[in-house]
């Protein structure tokens, strides 16, 4: 049977089509042929084919079989399709045929609608994914997070067995096996649930590290050079007191936190503190210079940024010297007598070229049968005070201005009368920083003081810091030569006692000697004995609960004298013993950082402060009060009716 395709000359009619449009023609081996032709344009909705179709009716009808149903083209197609030929003949071309297919697809609207709802669709699914991670921005939204580390993933969970997700190191995440408590019979936990219970809440001070990491959360602290970073050693508690004392000024509370530093030269001339007390004070506010002696020699001790005028006849004692009457010194080791016509003049610092005013002064004196009358006045009031009296006693008067006064006047007329100074004050929340140093000072010489005495006067300041530095003094004593230090440990600790009797509550700070040099072979070395009492007084400060501060540490450590005189500008003196005054200031300033880093770290520790210190000695800052304490022999203990009152 001959090819259906032989039927199909060039010369043939042609034709043109309405798509869609199929054409069934019969085929010699009995299948039916299918034509459908189209090609689709990006640029035009009308969609055109070409094809050369020419065909032979006359041969498909002739050799059609009749009998087969398959190939059965029924009269009606194919008179339409000559009908069609005879239409579109003029449109062929030579030996090709242009079909033209005319077609308005409705599937078009339909893949836009498509295309629309898939961007919908996209839209919200980004908008879910970060919803999700919308809460990872922010602590205030982490209840809403909806996974956290240590928790199985969401779904993930439903199949990862005894498994927790978290995060690896490089930040994926993985699966960690967990291990699965076996349930306790029911039995059990109903008779040991209120043991259980017990038994998990009791041990609740070991439940959590609450220890602060001070990188995590501030910058590291820088050196002073020459010095060196050096921390301090802080028993638990031995700052709590001074500490929660800063944060409720710090938190706007109406309180003075006073620290008393008694010390031998290295602080007798304010250096050192004075660049603590200037840091401290900028932070937590200025509340005054604090306590001065009446009248000193400035040999021995020397403050330069306060007003010390005196005029007449003073006599003045220390307790390096001794001499005093009943082994009475005062705070700050210095005792004066003024005699008949003697006066003083004592005010506070300068700030901004005017000298600060001030509002309360506590004048420390004392009573004995030669006292005269001493004159107690401002430039707007004044009072007159009798010192006479059967025995010698400690008195204390507060004289308040509220309006505030720049300077104090003490004088004297017929008789002598025993001052041991006067603490000036503002009425604004803040700190002190008092220095007491003597030069010469040591602990041999700090034992001259009536125990009694002391303990009343450091009593009526209400300090909230106990500052002893010394030693420097000390490294010729032969039992600092000894390899355990009994005797000198036992001399530190009865001063760093008697001090801390006065303020029991207060927190303590000792701090060691700096460092000190001897030539050697034309080498400046340290001194022998200073690893021995640094030891010691550490040792002393960790019995008592008392922080301490390695100043040599902070200096460089052994031999560090010789850096610091080799310095330049230099920073040590060439007796080998003191610094300069650019030396004193890079360590108050070193000091200065670590105290503060250590307040900073102790507020992160305890954000919450409810606890309220006691009521200063003095009272009410508008209230007038005289306080005495009569004599305590030097040789009785001292018993709580001892103290004085007001």
């Amino acid at each position: 049977m001959k090819n259906w395709k032989d039927y199909l000359p060039l010369s043939a009619k042609t034709v043109k089509i309405e798509l869609p449009t199929r054409i069934s023609l019969p085929a010699p081996a009995g299948n039916l042929v299918e034509i459908e032709a189209f090609i689709e344009k990006e640029d035009e909705r009308e969609e055109t084919a070409s094809l050369t179709l020419c065909i032979n009716l006359a041969e498909i009808i002739k050799t059609a079989d009749p009998f087969d149903d398959r190939s059965y083209l029924p009269l009606q197609e194919i008179e339409a399709f000559e009908y069609e030929q005879e239409v579109t003949q003029s449109l062929w071309l030579k030996e090709e045929a242009a079909v033209s297919v005319v077609y308005t697809p409705k599937n078009k609207d339909i893949i836009r609608e498509h295309d629309k709802e898939l961007r919908h669709l996209s839209v919200f699914c980004l908008s879910l994914f970060a919803m999700g991670l919308l809460p990872y921005a922010s602590p205030a939204l982490a209840d809403y997070r909806p996974w956290v580390e240590g928790q199985k993933a969401p779904l993930l969970g439903l199949w990862s067995g005894d498994e927790i997700m978290t995060e690896a190191h490089d930040g994926s995440l993985i699966a960690v096996a967990v291990e699965m408590e076996p349930e306790p019979e029911i039995e059990l936990a109903l008779i040991e649930e209120a043991v259980q219970e017990y038994e998990e809440l009791a041990p609740i001070d070991d439940i959590a590290d609450l220890s602060i990491d001070p990188d995590d959360y501030f910058e590291p602290l820088e050196s002073h050079s020459p010095a060196k970073l050096e921390g301090l050693y802080i028993p638990e508690g031995a700052l709590d007191d001074y500490f929660t004392k800063l944060s409720i000024i710090e938190d706007g509370t109406n309180h003075v936190a006073r620290a008393l530093v008694w010390g031998d030269s290295t602080i007798a001339s304010d250096g050192i503190i004075k660049d603590i007390r200037k840091r401290m004070q900028t932070r937590f506010g200025d509340s005054g210079p604090g306590f001065l002696a009446a009248q000193v020699d400035p040999r021995w001790a020397f403050r330069r940024d306060i007003v010390r005028k005196a005029s007449g006849n003073w006599k003045s004692k220390t307790i390096v010297f001794g001499g005093a009457e009943d082994s009475r010194y005062g705070l700050a080791g210095t005792v004066s007598k003024a005699m008949p016509n003697a006066q003083a003049t004592l005010g506070g610092v300068k700030i901004e070229g005017q000298r600060q005013e001030l509002h309360r002064f506590q004048v420390f004196y004392q009573k004995n049968p030669q006292g005269g009358e001493l004159k107690v006045s401002t430039q707007s009031k004044g009072t007159t005070l009798t010192t006479k009296s059967d025995h010698i006693t400690d008195s204390y008067y507060e004289l308040t201005v509220p309006s505030g006064d720049s300077y104090v006047y003490l004088s004297v007329k017929d008789s002598p009368v025993t001052i041991y100074g006067v603490a000036m004050e503002v009425d604004t929340p803040g700190v002190t920083w008092e220095t007491f140093g003597v030069a010469g000072s040591s602990i041999a010489s700090m034992q001259k003081q009536h125990d009694g005495h002391i303990i009343n006067q450091i009593r009526a300041r209400d300090p909230s810091l106990i500052v002893y530095w010394t030693g420097g003094n000390e490294l010729g004593y032969p039992s600092v030569r000894s390899k355990t230090g009994k005797v000198y440990k036992r001399i530190y600790r009865k001063v760093v006692q008697g001090l801390r009797a006065g303020a029991p509550s207060a927190s303590c700070l000792l701090i060691g000697p700096l460092d000190q040099g001897v030539r050697e072979n034309g080498q400046v070395i340290s001194k022998p004995t200073l690893d021995n009492i640094i030891g010691f007084q550490r040792e002393v400060a960790k019995e008592e609960g008392c922080a301490y501060w390695d100043a040599r540490a902070a200096m460089g450590g052994k031999d560090s004298f010789s850096e610091w005189l080799k310095y330049k500008p230099s920073m040590a003196s060439p007796d080998l013993a003191h610094l300069t005054g650019r030396g004193r200031k890079r360590i108050g300033d070193s000091l200065a950082d670590v105290l503060l880093r250590e307040y900073d770290v102790w507020r992160l520790e305890n954000p919450d402060i409810f606890w309220e210190p006691e009521e200063s000695a003095q009272g009410s800052l508008w209230d007038t009060d005289i306080w005495e304490c009569q004599r305590i022999d030097i040789d009785k203990s001292i018993e709580e009716d001892d103290f004085c009152s007001l």
